[in-house]
């Protein structure tokens, strides 16, 4: 709920779990019952919260990006500078100026070699190089070289 230009969790009671303090949160099924069934819930530096995806949630803290499990653990620390949500195991990340593709333990597994990168949908990812569009597989084996 927003209260005075920012946003709050409310427990299951409707009494604040999380005081207003962030700009954006995006709201699935999935993130709001687990956040709802909390007794408590304190992220003090918490600025955004995903949708739950593979069992993993995006959050943003102090400015970098990490992913939280659903027991409200840090389960891959807050260390790149974007990142987005899991698909088919795997999550586009930056580091640097640069994209790559980590697992749910946080390793990077497809190095950091992209412009930018979309998540897998049907075994394949979108990711650009100097402006031109490729589709690589969970490997990081091109399927499409990139194109204009």
């Amino acid at each position: 709920m927003e209260i005075g230009g920012s946003w709050a969790y409310f427990d299951k009671r409707g009494d604040i779990a999380v005081e207003p303090q962030f700009g954006v949160l995006a709201w699935a099924t999935s993130a709001w019952d687990w956040l709802s069934s909390r007794e408590t819930v304190v992220f003090p530096h918490l600025q955004e919260a995903g949708y739950f995806s593979n069992g993993l949630a995006l959050v943003r803290v102090r400015g970098r990006c990490g992913y939280i499990d659903k027991k409200g653990f840090m389960a891959i620390g807050p260390r790149f500078v974007l990142a987005g949500p899991f698909s088919e195991g795997l999550a586009p990340a930056r580091i640097g100026a640069r994209y790559g593709f980590i697992d749910r333990d946080g390793r990077l597994v497809i190095e950091l070699r992209f412009d930018a990168a979309l998540l897998f949908r049907d075994g394949l990812a979108m990711v650009w190089v100097e402006g031109r569009v490729g589709y690589i597989d969970h490997d990081g084996k091109y399927v499409w070289k990139p194109t204009r």
